[in-house]
């Protein structure tokens, strides 16, 4: 195993960074990308190999692979991929829809990177991976000198990577067929004033004498017409790192109201309360007795076991997904909190939702219904793909621990 990359962590649920320089390690990497990407979000990509289980693809043979490694259990819980230019030229086809080249004219190969394959492991989403991985390869960006690091992000991750320092450069484009929007995104790394703006966490990290007084934003903005300054409403750092976590699998854009038009949508709504959540406010306290769902229209809610001060988030939820479905159903208790993470507007739908469609509109009701069961599928799913993580860890913990007996000497 490699040594740890140089200030890229700290002791943290015992999490250390590591970047790859065996075989054996990219082996452990491809492996965990197969978890994540064919098991736990089915993506339909030509780099899977499901005989060998495994993900790799053409811009592993020239790129630098940061991996979080768990050290209670040896595994692999999170990974970022970072390709300098100057080791070798992305495909055509991505570098075409990138539009890299004024970048590289202007500032030189030798100067530009581009980062991909940014996963955690689901149990670990809540914790301080994402921010680890992200720190590392960042400080790691800036110790080789990279003026500019290129990335693409989903529409609803945008404004999370916008609090990173990255800005908007050129239209979204689809990388597959079957896969969503993605934007084109730009970091100035050395873009001291920009990073302070947007109080972005890699802020921390560059020398106060590093500063390129925000050239590096100049040049670009004169080459790309598409290039944005957002406005970042920052978020609270274990927020950003659970959100920027979090995936969906392809496909899982399904909603309550999948297959309703507008107009039966606002007939069934119509008379439900919007609730607005300024960021820090609790939706639902666990253990709290309280009928009723919530629809997510806009912002995040980060999803928390306890009720505390510095809550852990185990997961995300965002537009169109739908809370407090279990306790309506079983009639238990609240058995999470629900805390916004940023300004969030959420439908208060009655307990007995489904029995007043029913008796209205019978076909709309079964529609609803079947739609409340896929969503409830999914998230049996991902709990399974959780608890599988959970088991290889346990039963790596146990077969360490049973070495270590056999190590130790009867005593008489």
């Amino acid at each position: 195993m490699t040594s740890p990359v140089e200030g890229a962590h700290r002791p943290s649920h015992m999490v250390r960074i590591f970047q790859t320089s065996t075989e054996a390690e990219r082996e452990e990497v491809f492996s965990f990308r197969y978890r994540v990407y064919a098991l736990e979000l089915r993506k339909g990509l030509s780099g899977i190999d499901h005989a060998r289980k495994r993900y790799v693809d053409e811009l592993d043979d020239c790129g630098v692979l940061l991996y979080a490694r768990d050290m209670v259990s040896g595994q692999v819980v999170g990974t970022v991929r970072r390709n300098d230019l100057s080791s070798g030229r992305l495909p055509d086809k991505l570098a075409a829809r990138l539009r890299l080249g004024p970048m590289i004219e202007a500032f030189g190969e030798e100067r530009v990177s581009y980062s991909s394959a940014f996963m955690v492991d689901p149990t670990f989403r809540g914790k301080t991976v994402a921010s680890l991985l992200a720190m590392g390869s960042y400080r790691d960006g800036i110790c080789r000198g990279i003026a500019l690091d290129v990335c693409i992000a989903e529409l609803g991750l945008v404004h999370l990577y916008h609090q990173l320092g990255y800005r908007t450069y050129e239209a979204p484009f689809r990388t597959y067929a079957g896969g969503g929007l993605r934007v084109p995104l730009v970091l100035a790394p050395f873009d001291q004033a920009w990073l302070e703006k947007v109080e972005s966490p890699f802020r921390h990290l560059l020398p106060s004498d590093k500063g390129d007084g925000g050239a590096t934003a100049v040049a670009l903005r004169g080459i790309y017409p598409e290039w944005q300054d957002p406005a970042v409403t920052p978020l609270e750092s274990r927020a950003l790192w659970a959100a920027l976590a979090h995936q969906e699998p392809d496909g899982a854009a399904q909603t309550i109201f999948d297959g309703f038009s507008q107009d039966q949508i606002q007939d069934i709504v119509g008379s439900v309360p919007t609730v607005s959540l300024s960021r820090g406010k609790r939706l639902y306290r666990g253990g709290e007795h309280e009928a009723g769902m919530a629809y997510v229209m806009s912002g995040r809610l980060g999803l928390a076991l306890e009720d505390s001060n510095d809550p852990h988030f185990v997961t995300v939820l965002g537009p169109g997904q739908l809370l407090g479905e279990m306790s309506v159903l079983t009639g238990g208790d609240r058995t999470s909190t629900l805390v916004a993470l940023e300004k969030t507007e959420v439908l208060l739908l009655p307990a007995n939702l489904l029995d007043r469609l029913e008796k209205k509109d019978l076909p709309s009701a079964y529609r609803m219904s079947r739609n409340l069961c896929y969503m409830l599928a999914q998230r049996l799913h991902s709990m399974n793909i959780r608890v599988l993580g959970l088991y290889d860890r346990v039963k790596v913990s146990n077969d360490a621990f049973e070495l270590t007996r056999e190590n130790i000497p009867d005593v008489d």
